[in-house]
């Protein structure tokens, strides 16, 4: 081989390496994979599901007060309905007492001594 052949294939080997490496670099990149990874579905699942939690038990808490709120009211009522008892009891004891059977008073019994 000649001086000429083996100079021009020795500058020619490393430039078009050089110039071939300079146009891969520029290629365009990889697509990204239209499918979200598993970590990302599994993220977004965790923090859908603590989402629907904390809704959730906002709705009990709600649901909390409200049979709270309805235990006080019925529990008034019921107060209400034992005061206005004994207040009748005191008012009227021997009319009471003679509707349960007894003598006149609402301790007496109403068998005949019994």
């Amino acid at each position: 081989m000649s001086t000429v052949t083996l100079l021009a294939a020795g500058l020619t080997v490393p430039a078009a390496t050089f110039i071939g490496l300079w146009f891969w670099r520029l290629r365009p990149g990889r697509r990204p994979d239209p499918r979200p990874s598993t970590e990302t579905v599994l993220v977004h699942k965790v923090a859908k599901a603590y989402a629907l939690q904390q809704e959730l038990r906002a709705q009990v808490e709600a649901l909390g007060r409200g049979f709270e709120e309805r235990d006080r009211r019925l529990a008034a009522q019921v107060s209400g309905a034992i005061e206005t008892a004994a207040k009748a009891a005191e008012i009227l004891p021997g009319l009471a007492a003679k509707r349960l059977g007894g003598h006149g008073y609402a301790g007496e019994g109403g068998h005949g001594g019994t």
